[in-house]
């Protein structure tokens, strides 16, 4: 999923309504009754696939440039050569943006009544 860049109450109606339809109707007499909505945060990372995103020939953003090591024989390499670019090492300023888009899905997940489970 692509988080939106605002809080605002459209931005949230997708999310709420999708964690409504998983809680059921109805209310809970105890804690953990209810099914609950659970978002795992993650950034794909130098595993980003090239069409990720709307990439197509710019290279994933990661941590550092340490590419992937591609697998096994001739032609898993080809298309693992054809699937993903070598990372681009994230600068500090990209690297708190990213934090902050981390922080921002959290509260934005928070306030549509999903739970979260850090990645």
């Amino acid at each position: 999923m692509i988080i939106p860049n605002d809080f605002s109450e459209d931005s949230c109606v997708p999310y709420k309504r999708l964690a409504d339809a998983i809680h059921g109707k109805g209310e809970a007499t105890e804690p953990c009754e209810c099914p609950i909505a659970l978002l795992q945060l993650s950034h794909a990372s130098r595993q980003s696939p090239q069409l990720m995103g709307g990439r197509i020939i710019t290279p994933p953003l990661g941590a550092s440039d340490v590419p992937l090591s591609p697998p096994g024989k001739w032609l898993e390499k080809l298309l693992f050569w054809l699937l993903f670019k070598p990372s681009r090492a994230a600068s500090d300023e990209e690297l708190e943006n990213i934090m902050d888009r981390f922080v921002f899905a959290a509260q934005l997940a928070h306030r549509c009544n999903v739970c979260i489970i850090p990645g």
